[in-house]
């Protein structure tokens, strides 16, 4: 694969084996998978200042302040793939073209923005905690229109061979091969995947280190997005009206975000607009979950980043929905295996 290049949009350059091109005519951007530059953060686009900080051998990182603001993290993993890891507290509406010269598997883990996606008439609304997983044609060219707001994702492009390598080519052939309109899926965010991404953009190892953690989380990630993939695909939806399933996705994007309030799965249904066993139904055939396990999973995650940041125990449980310090003790035991003042003494 050729080196990533930032360029104007006046400026004739020869096409890079996958690219990324302005829908608007203010800046080009052709990326390669060795030497990639900042997504959001060219002058043009982003007025300002970036940073470059180099890692490892594979890893840069960009720290952006302009009209885009934050960091962005490029691992190479391969002469074929690259990570593009991104943590921004802010970026400007962006429309743009994904096109490629070759076939490219692509999949994006989003935690925090939103975005549509369209290809040939078929579009995907991104507006939740999300995988998106697709694979982009050689020379097809897909309008992604990102919103206004923050942005936190890690999004992985590879040649299939790549995924080969990982032995993950058969099951996402399996998926995509199924998919129509530009072969696109997008599923909430399922539990093996969030928390996998969750310790991917947590990672606090430096150096040579940090290729081999970010990868073999990035591969834990997929497995858990792919076989949830497969599994909604394969789920009864027709039994499911699409405005049902917009509901469940809703649910599942509450409890998400709103997992420190003291939630239940009627108080969750009534919100969302359905009865309390339809949502059971939908969560456990479409998401293989069920609510209270989606909850404790939400607050678990939440409640471990928060520990390891230093938060008192106390205030961790309250902030993720516990009445008191014990209650949330025991729950975190039974989940992780370890307490909480445990896992900090384990942390140092």
């Amino acid at each position: 694969m050729t080196a990533t290049a930032l360029r104007g949009a006046e400026t004739e350059a020869p096409l890079r084996s996958w690219s990324l091109r302005l829908a608007r005519p203010t800046v080009d951007l052709a990326a390669g998978m060795l030497r990639p530059r900042p997504f959001l953060g060219g002058p043009a686009r982003s007025p300002g200042v970036v940073t470059q900080q180099i890692l490892s051998s594979s890893v840069q990182r960009y720290q952006i302040e302009g009209l885009a603001r934050g960091r962005q993290d490029h691992v190479v993993l391969a002469a074929d793939a690259s990570l593009i890891v991104s943590d921004l507290d802010q970026v400007p509406a962006c429309p743009y073209v994904l096109t490629s010269t070759i076939q490219v598997f692509v999949a994006q883990f989003r935690l925090a923005g939103a975005m549509t996606v369209s290809s040939d008439g078929h579009s995907v609304n991104v507006d939740h905690r999300a995988c998106l997983i697709s694979r982009l044609a050689a020379g097809e060219e897909r309008l992604v229109e990102i919103a206004q707001g923050p942005w936190r994702s890690v999004a992985l492009i590879c040649a299939e061979p790549f995924l080969a390598r990982w032995g993950l080519a058969k099951s996402a052939a399996a998926l995509l091969g199924e998919a129509g309109g530009g072969a696109m899926i997008a599923i909430p965010m399922p539990n093996a995947a969030s928390e996998a991404i969750r310790d991917l953009l947590e990672c606090r190892y430096e150096g040579d280190l940090r290729r081999p953690f970010v990868e073999a989380k990035l591969v834990e990630a997929l497995c858990g997005a792919l076989d949830a993939a497969g599994q909604s695909r394969a789920a009864p939806s027709t039994a499911f009206s699409a405005s049902e399933l917009r509901r469940v996705t809703l649910a599942i994007e509450m409890i998400q975000s709103a997992f420190d309030e003291p939630l239940t799965l009627q108080r969750v249904a009534r919100r969302v607009g359905l009865n309390r066993s339809r949502l059971a139904a939908g969560l456990k055939t479409l998401f293989d979950t069920t609510f209270y396990d989606r909850l404790r999973q939400a607050r678990m995650i939440e409640a471990r980043r928060l520990l390891d940041r230093g938060d008192p125990v106390s205030v961790v449980a309250a902030a993720v929905g516990y009445e008191s310090a014990c209650s949330f003790s025991r729950a975190f035991k039974a989940h992780y295996g370890v307490s909480p003042s445990g896992r900090r003494r384990a942390r140092g």
